[in-house]
């Protein structure tokens, strides 16, 4: 998410106040459910109860594996933008689930987490032509990139993330949709002026975050939605936003 630093000027202005419920619901799914699974592998690891953490895992191995794609997203988002891990052990859980995984036949994340292994900045480990979900780290890695650019790779870079956002619908990883779509929605506050596209986006992002218990990343929703308030003169709306992201726990 490349907007924080944008939106943090908003904060300056925090006067006034207000605990409404400001947010559409996202699908119930199973959102809840991937963010209880990363935290509690988080404490089970942090406690050093790996065979705890084993069985933990093949109880459920469907849902550690699309755990697994949610934390490798934020991986990626936190090396990109400087972001904050959903859970602090965020690459001792990745490891840990990649390696478990590939012992119970599950092999495509130990393949990913290879890659992302060998991120550095301004190069992409990603193979964007892949057909499968590999793409999706590989367009986010693309958009992250263009979007601090020029206006034309701003522009290229939103397109990327459009393209991003399709495919981690397709896959199912929410992490993704959300992070692309707050891309896309900073794009289209500063550069499009359609903010109740924007608006509407990042009211439903912030509903995932929450529902995947990221503090982190709820702040940031909030700060952009703050931001873009702002943009919009509603100077009442952007402090009662920012000050809500104040009491977001990092």
């Amino acid at each position: 998410m490349l907007f924080r630093k944008l939106a943090i000027a908003v904060i300056i202005a925090a006067l006034f106040f207000s605990c409404a419920n400001l947010y559409a619901a996202a699908p119930d799914n199973d959102i809840e459910a991937r963010g209880r699974f990363i935290h509690n592998l988080g404490k089970l690891l942090a406690d050093c109860n790996n065979d705890e953490a084993v069985n933990f895992i093949k109880k459920d191995t469907a849902l550690a594996e699309k755990a697994f794609y949610e934390l490798l997203f934020d991986k990626v988002d936190v090396f990109e933008n400087n972001n904050k891990p959903i859970i602090k052990n965020e690459d001792s859980a990745l490891t840990f689930l990649a390696v478990t995984l590939k012992l119970l036949g599950r092999v495509e994340p130990s393949s990913l987490w290879e890659k992302a292994l060998s991120l550095r900045k301004g190069n992409n480990p990603f193979d964007e032509k892949s057909a499968g979900i590999e793409k999706i780290y590989a367009l986010y890695i693309k958009s992250s990139l263009l979007a601090g650019g020029s206006d034309k790779e701003a522009g290229e870079g939103f397109k990327a993330g459009q393209d991003g956002e399709e495919l981690c619908r397709r896959f199912d990883v929410y992490m993704g949709i959300i992070n692309n779509l707050g891309n896309e929605s900073l794009y289209r506050i500063i550069f499009l002026k359609d903010y109740k596209k924007a608006d509407s986006d990042l009211a439903w992002c912030l509903d995932v975050s929450e529902k995947l218990d990221h503090p982190y990343s709820r702040a940031s929703y909030l700060m952009l939605m703050g931001f873009s308030q702002n943009r919009q003169n509603n100077l009442k709306e952007a402090i009662r936003y920012c000050i809500l992201s104040m009491f977001s726990p990092e």
